[in-house]
């Protein structure tokens, strides 16, 4: 075999790996994000298989009206990796959700078009123990009197909770 096609046999090998260690490409406004979920958030542990908790895990996001465009389940994530949204969002303004500073009128988060990812992983502990970890990216634009470039928000950690508790109790038969 030549040394070329070694190179490209190679490249052909390491290219799923080195796409691992990237992460998640996210889609939202501004700067481009990649994601590894093993490396954000806090885990929480949640009682059951990880089939059982994947499962319950996609369940709150259609319970919360999450849309899911990312399903991996052999990789253990799922998730949103952007939509647009304003005003509100999982029946609180959006200001409970992301901090984007302030304006005249109030928090930025509440008026502005935000961009949001919301992405989860699902990693076994034992046979019927799988932690669950849950990762909020945002970005918000002024859309009024011509659109203004993007800036990053910061997530409160209040969605990524709510979000791990309706999947504690999904897992646990209970409705959210």
């Amino acid at each position: 075999m030549t040394p070329i096609r070694l190179l490209v046999l190679a490249l052909f090998a390491v290219a799923p790996v080195l796409s691992a260690q990237k992460g998640t490409q996210l889609k939202i406004a501004g700067p481009t994000i990649w994601v590894r979920i093993d490396t954000v958030g806090t885990w929480v542990l949640v009682p059951g298989s990880t089939n059982e908790v994947y499962h319950a895990t996609s369940e709150a996001y259609k319970a919360l009206k999450i849309s899911i465009d990312m399903v991996d389940s052999l990789g253990g994530q799922i998730g949103s990796t952007g939509f647009n949204q304003t005003g509100s969002f999982a029946g609180n303004r959006m200001s409970a959700w992301v901090r984007c500073g302030e304006g005249m009128t109030g928090p930025n988060a509440d008026t502005w078009r935000v961009s949001m990812a919301i992405l989860s992983g699902v990693e076994r502990v034992n046979k019927d123990t799988t932690r669950v970890r849950t990762v909020v990216v945002a970005s918000a634009r002024n859309m009024t009197g011509g659109a203004s470039p993007p800036i990053m928000c910061a997530t409160s950690g209040r969605l990524e909770e709510k979000i791990n508790l309706q999947v504690q109790a999904l897992a646990a038969g209970k409705k959210p």
